[in-house]
């Protein structure tokens, strides 16, 4: 193999790892854990802007902007718009079972105006003067977070996890945890926590 080809090589490597890395920084994730063998959460991390354009609700204002400057009513709106998305258009099983007491928390009211806001602001700022490319603000800067956790159902048939993530969310990176925890009590010195790494 000669040096040119090695050098190719490299370059191509390169080149795919940043592509690797930047669709995984703008598409939504879902982080899901199982704790204490029967409570499931989900953490989802998605586009606001992406998101408020994909889905669809009773008053729904006809931009972005029009959405961060909306009324108390509309503001409601939207937010119970989230829940629903997130509970009914979200029906999770554990094996042939509906999960128990599914919840879905978005941001506050007042925190979504404020996200709204900031992301209709930071969009005319780039609009007027446009950011260099690698110099802007961090891709997630529009990014909202929703809580969903639950119960899995006594006597359940099996333990498949299935759940069925709304289409607005877009493409999806998923993990699972099963987080270890350990109540651990104060040393005189310090608070001692030892943990073999698999």
């Amino acid at each position: 193999m000669n040096k040119k080809s090695i050098c190719l090589g490299i370059i191509l490597t390169i080149l795919s790892i940043g592509t690797v890395l930047s669709h995984g920084l703008s598409m939504t994730t879902a982080s899901v854990s199982l704790r204490q063998k029967n409570h499931i959460s989900i953490r989802i991390q998605t586009s606001l802007p992406d998101l408020a354009s994909r889905m669809n609700w009773p008053g729904k204002p006809k931009s972005l902007m029009h959405l961060s400057s909306a009324d108390e009513k509309q503001m409601v709106l939207f937010r119970q718009a989230l829940v629903k998305l997130f509970t009914k258009g979200m029906p999770i099983t554990i094996g042939n079972k509906p999960m128990q007491s599914q919840m879905a928390r978005p941001p506050t009211v007042k925190r979504l105006r404020k996200m709204l806001q900031s992301i209709v602001a930071e969009q005319i700022m780039k609009a007027k003067q446009p950011v260099n490319p690698g110099h802007g603000p961090h891709e997630r800067a529009d990014y909202i977070e929703i809580f969903v956790d639950g119960f899995v159902a006594k006597n359940v048939d099996g333990r498949d996890l299935y759940i069925p993530f709304p289409t607005e969310l877009g493409p999806i990176t998923v993990s699972y945890s099963k987080p270890q925890m350990q109540t651990l009590s104060a040393g005189e010195k310090a608070t001692g926590y030892r943990q073999v790494l698999d």
